[in-house]
């Protein structure tokens, strides 16, 4: 299985790069994703319960209707494809704008954030913070530090801004550089690990989307993989911070793993896990929620009107025999429309996601399509794992999108200068 998986990650690149001229695409993504996930789960480090057919069956199809939604989406741009989308980008941005939303966003994100640790103060204490932080991950899911430890919402976005800003001016670069890996540091905070690793796959999707539009695409394999072996290291690294290492862990009772390769062990149950989890899943009678996981951001919303209970966004746990609580994307769809869901849902955000990639592919980069897009590839990253377009900062991001690009949007009266092309590299940087 591990030689198909690389085999069908390998020809999907190929093949999309033949098809519509870039090797960075959503049905790439998808398929790379998925198939290096079969691939590492066919090293069986973990005795997890086997796979059946109908698991396969299932997951095989859905992977299909994705991989259909995007080529349904890339037929609204046929007359499009034959332009050649290299070379110099023309990205108007008003730059002293870029700027002022980046500072309030960072600033924004900066209160929060001391009102986090104030807090952390007073109830525990910061030594806690860094010396004991599983005791202090186990407080938090009880919604005592509301608003201040979603500091993250105003950080991450902000981080994404000045990483554009820095490959758009050379000016304020010291300034971009702070908040940049200011912004990744304070996701330790969270005390877990999603937040600087989701950080860290957006930054590298937003590079690489700007990298390959100019034909730099061995830049932007690099980046691809030091953001790939960052995460892992990070990964290892958070983990015997917060306690949660192979020495500590079910796994040294039930397999015997050579100590060299220890340190591969609970990356293998977090990355690998969701598939037994996932067949556990099916294997049971749907909820039906009708909507109520698939669109559970705008029930939180409503429910906080009407008195609504939204479900838990975290799942139960359920045995691999391993104790797991991820299982796929595909969760909240299943859990709201069964098997019709799983196939019918991501059709749909195969159309969605790859029109707009193809939008911004065929028809012109901008701000507003290159934060979107970015976001939304690390979406299809995490989609192995978990349902990013469930969360709340997700939907937060997508709103946020827009309003950005319109802010950051030149205005030939306003004075105001922007650069109107750009490439990517130090030497060929200009200030405003």
């Amino acid at each position: 299985m591990f030689i198909v998986g690389l085999a069908l990650a390998t020809a999907s690149v190929v093949y999309t790069k033949r098809l519509w001229g870039c090797w960075f695409n959503p049905m790439a993504l998808f398929v790379a994703m998925w198939s290096s996930l079969f691939a590492v789960y066919s090293f069986d480090l973990l005795p997890y319960y086997e796979l059946q057919t109908r698991t396969y069956t299932v997951l095989f199809a859905s992977g299909l209707c994705f991989c259909a939604g995007c080529g349904a989406a890339s037929l609204c741009f046929v007359q499009d494809r034959s332009r050649k989308m290299t070379g110099r980008l023309r990205m108007q941005v008003n730059l002293p704008r870029l700027r002022r939303l980046t500072f309030v966003l960072y600033f924004v994100g900066v209160v929060l954030l001391v009102g986090f640790l104030l807090m952390i103060q007073t109830r525990f204490s910061l030594l806690q913070l860094i010396s004991e932080p599983w005791q202090l991950r186990a407080a938090l899911p009880e919604g005592e530090f509301g608003w201040y430890l979603r500091f993250f919402y105003f950080t991450m976005p902000a981080a994404i801004l000045a990483f554009l800003h820095l490959h758009l001016s050379s000016s304020y670069r010291w300034v971009m550089h702070l908040i940049v890996w200011s912004s990744l540091a304070f996701g330790v905070a969270t005390t877990g690990r999603t937040a600087v690793i989701w950080l860290l796959m957006w930054l590298a999707c937003v590079y690489v989307l700007l990298a390959e539009r100019e034909g730099k695409e061995l830049r932007a394999l690099s980046v691809v993989t030091l953001a790939t072996v960052s995460a892992f290291l990070f990964f290892n690294v958070f983990g015997n911070w917060v306690g949660r290492t192979y020495e500590n862990s079910p796994f040294t009772t039930t397999k015997n793993v050579n100590e060299a390769f220890s340190f591969v062990v609970v990356p293998y149950y977090y990355f690998t896990s969701n598939l037994p989890a996932f067949q556990n899943l099916i294997m049971e009678p749907p909820e039906w929620g009708w909507g109520s996981h698939t669109f559970l951001p705008l029930l939180k919303v409503i429910g906080s009107a009407v008195d609504v209970t939204a479900p838990a966004e975290v799942s139960e746990f359920t045995s691999t025999p391993y104790l797991a609580n991820t299982y796929t994307y595909l969760a909240p769809y299943y859990e709201d429309f069964g098997l019709f869901g799983v196939f019918a849902f991501p059709a749909l955000l195969g159309f969605l996601i790859g029109y707009l990639f193809f939008e911004m592919r065929f028809k012109g980069m901008n701000l507003t399509l290159l934060f979107t897009n970015s976001l939304l590839a690390t979406v299809i990253i995490f989609s192995v794992a978990v349902n990013r377009l469930i969360s709340s900062p997700t939907w937060w991001f997508l709103a946020l999108a827009p309003i950005a690009g319109r802010w950051c949007a030149p205005r030939s009266n306003s004075g105001c200068e922007w650069r109107p092309d750009f490439t990517l590299g130090p030497a060929k940087r200009s200030a405003e």
